[in-house]
């Protein structure tokens, strides 16, 4: 019967020194990360304070609450919105996409996992949909260096199984053909294949663009002006379409 007790009591003793262990190794870790790991905290810059990305963020803002508003008189949820703002060369882009956050835990989530995605010296921000830049941590390990994950620090936590849209913005290179007649073409691709939801689409053309035509002409929405802007709003189902404009680029 002592030798029992002497078990357990020896079994008790490796846990909690296997418990203490670990918290201290967690926190030499959390507070400290080894050399290997390399940590850069990051900020995008303040929309107000770049005109190009002022100008591009409140046409996104318009065919986000064009969206919002389609969803709600269709009863679907939001499936996404981005915007392609082509630059005066419309060889690049100031690419704004949201993207979906989901706390799948059953605590409030504050810091979520998400990647830089893409080149990396081109990359803008987080924002939030309302236009705030949004902290991130990037971490740099030796497996990923040309895409790095991030950990985004968000103002208002996740409540469990609710998702939180972030909005990201990068600069790229534009999808756009330019042919022998000088007219060049910018595609989008198709809707994701997920009926249940409506989607929104947009293309920014540089000052001074001529559209010649867009596919699916039938469901885009153009707005004319100094700075053309052709959108689509809808689901997989009545508008599926590979979307494009075609345009004449300023002289």
């Amino acid at each position: 019967m002592k030798e029992h007790w002497k078990l357990w009591l020896a079994t008790i003793a490796c846990v909690i020194v296997m418990v203490f262990c670990s918290r201290r190794a967690y926190n030499a870790f959390h507070e400290r990360p080894p050399d290997w790991v390399k940590t850069e905290d990051r900020v995008g810059p303040s929309i107000s304070r770049d005109a190009q990305l002022n100008a591009a963020w409140k046409s996104f803002s318009d065919l986000l609450g064009s969206v919002r508003r389609e969803s709600e008189q269709q009863q679907l949820p939001v499936g996404g919105v981005s915007l392609l703002a082509l630059e005066t060369d419309v060889t690049n882009a100031l690419s704004i996409v949201t993207e979906p956050m989901m706390n799948q835990g059953f605590n409030p989530l504050k810091n979520v996992q998400a990647s830089i995605g893409g080149d990396e010296k081109r990359f803008v921000g987080f924002y939030t949909t309302d236009g705030g830049p949004i902290p991130f941590t990037i971490v740099r390990v030796p497996g990923r260096p040309r895409n790095p994950p991030v950990t985004l620090h968000l103002n208002s936590p996740i409540a469990a199984g609710e998702t939180q849209w972030v909005v990201r913005v990068e600069r790229r290179r534009a999808p756009v053909n330019i042919g022998k007649d000088g007219k060049a073409q910018a595609g989008l691709g198709r809707f994701p294949r997920t009926p249940n939801a409506v989607y929104g689409r947009a293309i920014g053309l540089p000052p001074g663009s001529v559209i010649v035509r867009n596919v699916p002409a039938a469901t885009a929405t153009v707005a004319e002006g100094v700075a053309p802007l052709v959108s689509w709003i809808g689901t997989a189902t009545n508008t599926n379409a590979p979307m494009s404009v075609v345009f004449t680029p300023p002289k």
